[in-house]
């Protein structure tokens, strides 16, 4: 999970780079699934399903495991592939935003501690950095922040998104990890709340 959430943080700093900033106060951020690519199960870097809890009408929090089945000392690669759906439902109303988004090594990501996904990567326990070791990462209820909405194309509707990422050593596919989310404009009533 902490290996996912650093990489979608780092996606979706990538996605600011090509769109309009917005002002985060106008959106909220609704995360509604973390976890492992259907069918990839057998990867050596598990997440299963995370939890997300709604606190109040302004607050959600996630919690759960991404498990490390083998050590990577010298980390891996990453790629992230981000679509915007109409109805996150249905595959076919899915259209390719942005695609093949290639990081340099996990390893370079976690040393260069960039705002946009540090608070994440301090959540975790064990801290995850490099070497990776063979454990299980825990996170407990982090607080999703509406300042990724910054990152999103303005809308007047609700946007919903897709977010795969993968990682690869060499050849080998090690990591399969999906994020939806949902981004909606605020009311004057869930303002106030």
């Amino acid at each position: 999970m902490k290996v996912l959430h650093v990489l979608l943080l780092l996606t979706i700093s990538k996605i600011g780079r090509n769109v309009c900033a917005a002002d985060s106060a106008d959106r909220k951020l609704i995360f509604t699934y973390m976890g492992q690519c259907q069918g990839k199960e057998d990867l050596p870097i598990y997440l299963p399903d995370f939890k997300v809890e709604q606190t109040n009408r302004s607050q959600y929090f996630m919690s759960g495991d991404i498990i490390v089945k083998e050590p990577f000392p010298r980390g891996f690669h990453v790629s992230i592939d981000v679509k915007k759906c109409t109805n996150p439902s249905v595959a076919d109303s899915c259209k390719t935003f942005l695609n093949n988004l290639s990081t340099s090594d996990i390893c370079t990501m976690l040393d260069i501690p960039l705002p946009s996904y540090s608070s994440f990567v301090r959540s975790l326990k064990p801290p995850l950095k490099c070497p990776i070791r063979q454990t299980t990462y825990r996170m407990d209820n982090f607080q999703i922040e509406d300042t990724l909405t910054r990152y999103m194309p303005v809308s007047n509707s609700v946007s919903y998104w897709n977010v795969t990422i993968k990682g690869r050593q060499e050849k080998k596919e090690v990591a399969c990890l999906v994020f939806q989310m949902n981004a909606r404009p605020m009311t004057k009533q869930s303002r106030r709340n």
